[in-house]
């Protein structure tokens, strides 16, 4: 707690202790500016950071994407050219068991991607602005 001097102590004239306290009072301010700047620029970095890491996980979304939907049309290029019935099913079968693969190991990509993005900014919230 901050010390407390009578005006009337003898000490010091009241205009230096004014003096003192307007000085105490200014430096106060500038400590608290400061931090709210560096606090402040902890926050844009952690958004730019997030955004960034948002912008990775949707163009990987939309490879995955790309990915399936060439699959979808090389199957149907493929059933097109296919001889019989029994063709056509045995590519579609075989389509369900490449695709199935496909987005599971996609999904676990995905969710490589989005759990690292989510410790880093955990992390970084954690450790607070950088001094």
């Amino acid at each position: 707690m901050a010390e407390q001097i009578e005006v009337g102590s003898g000490e010091d004239p009241p205009y230096v202790l004014a003096e003192r306290g307007i000085a105490e009072a200014r430096a106060a301010y500038e400590r608290s500016l400061t931090l709210g700047q560096e606090s402040l620029a902890h926050w844009e970095s952690l958004t730019a950071q997030w955004l960034l890491g948002l912008r990775e996980i949707g163009y990987r979304l939309c490879q995955d994407s790309d990915v399936n939907i060439r699959a979808i049309f090389d199957l149907a290029e493929q059933q097109v050219r296919a001889r019989s019935a029994s063709e056509i099913c045995a590519l579609q079968v075989r389509f369900v068991q490449e695709q199935s693969e496909r987005l599971v190991h996609q999904a676990k990509e995905v969710e490589t991607l989005v759990s690292a993005l989510m410790r880093s900014f955990h992390d970084e919230i954690r450790q607070g602005p950088r001094r």
